[in-house]
């Protein structure tokens, strides 16, 4: 069975952003405490000192590589103190600063590859980048295990940064330094046509579990994650590692559904913008509609397909919107000045934490649809229950 989720964790969120308990950002996420809970039982999962053929130092060394990248030195530092003295100097500094052409080890460097590109690129992953790893010599569930890891990072370094800066802003809110949004990595992304509010199916590159094969505990989970998640390509490829896959739905679920703060439609349209950003056509689909459903209208969703940095037909919205860009396109940058322009808006600060989780969870999300499998165009009716027709396994034939 998998083990029970701690009702009083360790908060390494919290820790790495520096948040004393008595803040007023500690007050607030205490009064969401199933996403500090389950993000905590995902990084304890993750990190198992044994999960498959994924030696902990390897995932380690993986994670030190992703929040290089991310790019977020406070969390590349953490993990680099976790590695120390366990691990040569030399292939520390190597992993850290991404000179991958140095490391000679076939597995590694194919991990590291993969790194790189779900990091910085996650929409160039193709189905030939998995084919590499599981030559390399890992399992599809280690290869599962590894992706999930560098799209948590990915989500880490978002929650990381939002959470800071919010800390400064409390304290004052900087609205005489004009945020700047940072433009876009330089790879393709796909075409504003590619987007769609249709309904999309998605189809593993992996061979995901077969439900007749699946234990209890699996069975469990996937019950858990989605009404349809028996019959979905993601869900049964994600239960190849079932206590990571139940965090992260756990995680997801709180952040998305949890009452208070931000309206469900502002939260929808931080998806949105995000997945746009990303070139995740299958999740701006799913989220351009539960949009659609909150708001009853699409128009700043068809401008989003379109522009994402001048879309918007409000302030509030051209905010929000800019807000999700700059904390995906680099945490690095990211300050107390990009919440100035929302705080105007009248946006509250437990608003404003939902915001920063909606957008970070969106880095871990699009990563797994963009790096494990391709959407899928499905022969079913228009409904208004989008939950019920998102991640459905396409007919075989």
């Amino acid at each position: 069975m998998s083990q029970p989720t701690p009702t009083a964790p360790t908060d390494e969120i919290g820790r790495l952003a520096a948040l004393s308990e008595e803040s007023e950002i500690a007050r607030l996420r205490r009064q969401r405490p199933k996403v500090m809970i389950h993000t905590q039982a995902a990084f304890e999962a993750l990190f198992v000192p044994e999960l498959d053929d994924t030696p902990l130092d390897e995932r380690l060394l993986v994670a030190l590589h992703a929040a290089a990248l991310a790019p977020s030195n406070v969390l590349a530092a953490a993990y680099r103190t976790r590695l120390e003295g366990r691990i040569e100097t030399w292939l520390l500094e190597a992993v850290a600063q991404d000179q991958r052409d140095r490391v000679e080890e076939p597995r590694l460097r194919a991990l590291l590859d993969f790194s790189h590109r779900l990091s910085v690129d996650p929409g160039a992953a193709r189905r030939e980048h998995l084919s590499a790893l599981i030559a390399a010599g890992l399992s599809t569930a280690a290869v599962v295990a590894i992706a999930q890891l560098i799209a948590f990072v990915a989500y880490q370094a978002r929650m990381v940064a939002g959470l800071d800066a919010l800390r400064h802003s409390a304290d004052k809110p900087d609205f005489e330094r004009k945020a700047k949004l940072p433009a876009r990595h330089p790879a393709a992304r796909p075409a504003a046509s590619a987007f769609t509010f249709a309904t999309l199916g998605w189809r593993a590159w992996l061979e995901p579990l077969e439900p007749s094969a699946a234990n209890e505990t699996q069975l469990a989970i996937l019950d858990e994650s989605h009404p349809q998640a028996r019959s979905s390509d993601y869900y049964l490829l994600l239960a190849l590692q079932p206590e990571i896959l139940r965090q992260r739905s756990l995680t997801y679920n709180a952040i998305m559904y949890g009452s208070g703060g931000a309206a469900r439609a502002e939260r929808e349209l931080a998806a949105a913008a995000v997945s746009r950003d990303n070139g995740c056509v299958y999740c701006a689909s799913v989220h351009a509609q539960r949009f659609e459903q909150r708001a009853k209208r699409r128009d700043v969703i068809e401008q989003l397909f379109e522009d994402p940095e001048h879309a918007g037909t409000s302030e509030r919205e051209r905010a929000i919107i800019h807000f999700a860009l700059a904390l995906t396109r680099r945490p690095d940058q990211f300050g107390a000045e990009q919440f100035a322009p929302l705080i105007k808006q009248g946006v509250s600060f437990d608003a404003l934490l939902d915001l920063i989780q909606a957008t970070a969870i969106f880095a871990w999300a699009n990563r797994l649809m963009l790096t494990l499998g391709e959407p899928a165009a499905l022969n079913v009716q228009a409904s208004s229950d989008v939950d019920q027709l998102i991640v459905r396994r396409p007919p075989r034939t």
